[in-house]
């Protein structure tokens, strides 16, 4: 089994950090939460996550704020600051 490692900052009165490894699977029960809002990154542009799984998609910043929604039939994009919905309009390709 391969071994990896999870870099975290402990936050007790100092900004020490610590390396833990976890051989495996990594489960936890709960939310897991950035220190402030939009200040952490899941991967990066040279270290990618292979897929993500997830219900819907909230995407929020100081431009904009929208929800990726997956509907039986189609996608379907949802401007959260107007309530303007809008459907993906999609081609289907032969392969």
């Amino acid at each position: 089994m391969a071994f990896g490692t999870i870099r975290a900052d402990v936050i007790q009165g100092t900004n020490t950090s610590i390396d833990l490894g976890v051989a495996g699977r990594f489960d936890f029960a709960g939310n897991l939460f950035p220190d402030a809002d939009n200040t952490r990154d899941l991967g990066s542009p040279s270290f990618r996550w292979g897929n993500i799984y997830t219900g819907d998609l909230h995407l929020a910043n100081d431009r904009g704020d929208w929800t990726v929604v997956e509907e039986s039939e189609y996608l379907s994009l949802r401007n959260n600051k107007t309530g303007k919905t809008f459907r993906f309009l999609m081609e289907e390709v032969d392969s």
